[in-house]
């Protein structure tokens, strides 16, 4: 589970908060932001319109039934060793080559099923969703998961565990459905927002463009003058019936 400070942390190493120190101190988001954004999301979540669900599916059937084939397979020395190198280069590699690390070793999985068509069609769904993906910022909590998966993953296949890396891939990719999925409903509520406020921008300028406001605002004002008019009237009536109490006690 994650707790409060692993999240303030991720966001932090993910460049969207800063933490200051001293009286005033404590965790505000920066000033300046990543360069990715909701409308790079946005521009590639509409590319992909309704060919998105098709392609996760795709994406599922090809890359689980690539590792439960890659752990079938015989593979020779040199396949193992470079399954094994395209993880310890996915694991150790930096935050921009993340993405790129990643897809090699996928790719790598469909590599040494022996399938060159099998591993066309894998680079080929991924190269669709990749534009997306590289719109999600990489928190390094989501690093770490992604990477002990990886590693479950491989170990099944180079130990010859059908199953296992079968199962494994399958929950790898569930994790990245759930995140596009949960990523593209925030970059939908954003697109309604603007929407939203767009809608508004020009009602407003549609409300100013009219003669009713100033009517409206002259209303008040005749309104607002005649009761202070009123008000003087009465303090006057006020005064001349004072004075005619005076009077008649003088005469009396």
């Amino acid at each position: 589970r994650v707790t409060l400070r692993e999240a303030i942390r991720a966001l932090a190493d993910a460049g969207y908060v800063e933490s200051r120190r001293g009286r005033y101190g404590g965790t505000f988001v920066r000033a300046e932001l990543p360069r990715r954004s909701p409308t790079d999301a946005r521009s590639a979540a509409q590319r992909l319109g309704p060919g998105l669900e098709d392609a996760l599916l795709l994406r599922a059937v090809l890359e689980v039934g690539a590792a439960e084939a890659a752990a079938a397979a015989a593979m020779t020395q040199a396949e193992r060793h470079h399954l094994r190198t395209r993880l310890d280069a996915c694991t150790d590699a930096s935050l921009e080559d993340y993405r790129r690390m990643d897809s090699r070793l996928h790719l790598a999985i469909a590599e040494v099923t022996g399938s060159a068509s099998l591993t066309a069609a894998v680079a080929d769904v991924r190269m669709g969703l990749n534009e997306l993906l590289d719109a999600i910022p990489l928190l390094e909590r989501n690093i770490e998961h992604s990477n002990e998966q990886h590693e479950r993953i491989v170990e099944a296949v180079l130990v010859g565990d059908s199953d296992a890396a079968r199962q494994q891939m399958a929950e790898h990719l569930s994790g990245t459905v759930a995140l596009l999925r949960g990523f593209l409903t925030n970059i939908r509520l954003f697109m309604i927002a603007e929407v939203l406020v767009l809608g508004l921008a020009m009602l407003l300028a549609v409300i100013r463009s009219l003669p009713g406001p100033a009517l409206f605002c002259g209303y008040l004002r005749d309104v607002t003058e005649r009761r202070r008019a009123e008000h003087a009237l009465q303090g006057l009536a006020e005064e001349q019936a004072a004075l005619r109490r005076v009077a008649t006690a003088v005469a009396a």
